[in-house]
């Protein structure tokens, strides 16, 4: 049972890395509490497509890619992934 847990909860580093690499960048934005919605970087129709699948099938690479793709000084807060919002504190 314990070995089912632990394959459960790993990620994949390949669908991290490509789930960033269709990610829009994240915007500057002001010191504080700020609210962004994750989007895909492109407007190719099938690399869209991916992008919301892997946002629909694969929740913890998503997550874990946008954690990895915040600049600096924005402080991962929460992602609510019904909504696509990741909310972030922007320290100076």
């Amino acid at each position: 049972m314990n070995n089912i847990k632990q394959h459960l909860s790993r990620t994949s580093p390949l669908v991290i890395q490509h789930i960033q690499q269709l990610m829009h960048p994240f915007p500057e934005a002001s010191p504080g509490i700020n609210h962004f919605h994750v989007t895909p970087s492109t407007l190719s129709t099938r690399e869209t497509q991916l992008f919301w699948k892997y946002h629909g099938f694969f929740q913890q690479e998503f997550v874990k890619a946008i954690i990895d793709s915040l600049p600096t000084n924005y402080n991962f807060i929460s992602y609510d992934h019904l909504k696509n919002t990741v909310t972030v504190e922007v320290t100076p």
